[in-house]
């Protein structure tokens, strides 16, 4: 008999007398026992963590850690866990009944279910149908999202931990290893390691811890219950690849192969954030990922078909029939008498007609006005330009004299031409005019050409 565990018949509170062993794990150990005040079987998890545990004189609990090593510090974390489990009101979470302190450690008293553990079942049944298993997977992840939504993870989810009644009811026990979880952050927390099921982050006792540290371990239970395979070690899979649930069980749909697969990734933030979801991708629209598949089908017949096609088309090349003879020659006796299908006439487009004449006018329009500017501008002979009048407002006298235009767009007054000063704005303008005795200005170039410029007396060109 195993030294560390109690025997049978031992009475532990004065109420629960110990009838069996159920299991032990690396913090604490299962005894079925008789509740004595209500007469009926529970469960009694007894605190004992393997490897700093031992059992002493009067069956008392001893830590055989190392100085730093606090057992008192479990005893109050078992405790206050237990008391938050008691909250829970879950058909698919282990019910609490009572908890207690005793032999130096600590004991939660649970609902007894009558039944087998999921792992028990997966060695007796084999690998379950994908919708027998997904009946089961639907009521864990209820549980273990009511456990996510106090704020705890379960931390140990795997398929010795999760109890088929009977009836077919699923359990999820053993919260000894349960601890609450402050999202995004980092905390010291004790490894709670269970190669296979537990994800990278569970091997530190520093690492951010969520809901996607039980979502991978849900995800590798399922892979289990599908494959029959327990997951290589989240460690191990920087030197081995994670074989897909579909290549090992080809009746396995690829929504839930790839929703397994997810879960399990190796980095945190790849993983599904909520049970939410992960409900949701394994409730995606099937689609088988064997090679009896919808769409693997229908590719296997189109190209079946077009294997047969082509046989076919070889095979007539090769030996034709005589009623494929028969009927090549009728086919060319028919071509031969029906004439050449008439394409119809193209319909006729004015519309570049049109564009043309558009087009021409224009340019003739352009042309003529630019002939008729060059030729108005052309021609070497001189031409008078008359000055309106206007009173000299400088002149002291202010007689009546002509403006003179400077060609550059201003006008001044006709004395000040050649006047030694400059008085337009290009100086070039007042050189060679002449004004004439009734104040018409001129060029010099016009004087003595054999005609009257400066108006009504030809007397005035006098140079």
């Amino acid at each position: 008999m195993n030294p560390h565990l109690l025997s049978s018949g031992h009475l532990l509170y004065n109420r629960y007398t110990i009838q069996q062993t159920l299991g032990q794990g690396g913090f604490g150990i299962t005894y079925l026992a008789i509740d004595q005040k209500l007469e009926q079987e529970v469960c009694i998890k007894e605190l004992f963590i393997s490897g700093n545990s031992t059992r002493g004189a009067n069956m008392t609990v001893q830590s055989q850690g190392h100085s730093s090593f606090s057992f008192q510090e479990f005893v109050d974390r078992f405790i206050q866990e237990a008391r938050q489990l008691v909250k829970f009101q879950h058909p698919n979470i282990v019910r609490v009944i009572d908890i207690f302190e005793e032999n130096d450690t600590a004991y939660m008293v649970m609902e007894y279910v009558k039944g087998e553990t999921l792992k028990q079942q997966i060695q007796q049944k084999g690998i379950l149908a994908e919708k027998e298993a997904m009946q089961l997977i639907s009521q864990l992840m209820e549980a273990v999202e009511s456990v996510h939504s106090k704020g705890m993870l379960h931390r140990d989810i795997k398929p010795d931990n999760i109890l088929i009644s009977k009836e077919g009811r699923v359990v999820l026990i053993d919260f000894g290893s349960a601890r609450e979880f402050a999202e995004g952050k980092t905390t010291h927390q004790t490894a709670m390691i269970t190669p296979g099921y537990a994800p990278p982050e569970q091997y530190s006792e520093r690492a951010k811890r969520g809901p996607f540290t039980d979502i991978y371990a849900l995800g590798a239970t399922l892979y289990n219950l599908l494959t029959g395979e327990k997951p290589i070690a989240s460690t191990d899979r920087s030197f081995e690849e994670l074989v897909p649930p579909h290549q090992l069980n080809p009746k396995i749909s690829l929504q839930v192969s790839n929703a397994i697969l997810k879960a399990m990734e190796l980095r945190p933030d790849d993983r599904f954030q909520s049970i939410a979801s992960m409900k949701e991708a394994m409730n995606a629209p099937a689609s088988t990922g064997s090679s009896n598949s919808t769409k693997e089908k229908s590719a296997a017949k189109s190209q079946a078909v077009k294997e047969s096609a082509i046989k076919d088309s070889t095979v007539i090349q090769e030996k034709p029939s005589q009623a494929t003879v028969i009927q090549s020659q009728n086919e060319h006796t028919t071509a031969l008498k029906t004439p050449p299908p008439t394409k119809p006439a193209p319909k006729k487009s004015y519309a570049w007609v049109l564009i043309l004449l558009f087009v021409g006018f224009f340019l003739f329009i352009g042309i003529t006005v630019a002939a008729v500017f060059l030729l108005s501008g052309s021609g070497d002979e001189p031409y008078e330009t008359e000055y309106p009048y206007t009173e000299d407002i400088y002149g002291a006298d202010s007689v009546a004299t002509a403006q003179f235009d400077c060609g550059d767009g201003t006008y001044i007054n006709s004395n000040w031409v050649n006047d030694e000063a400059c008085d337009c704005y290009n100086c070039a303008d007042e050189v060679n005019l002449f004004r004439c005795a009734n104040g018409t200005i001129i060029n010099v170039a016009y004087l003595n050409d054999g005609d009257c410029d400066c108006g009504e007396s030809c007397d005035d060109e006098s140079y």
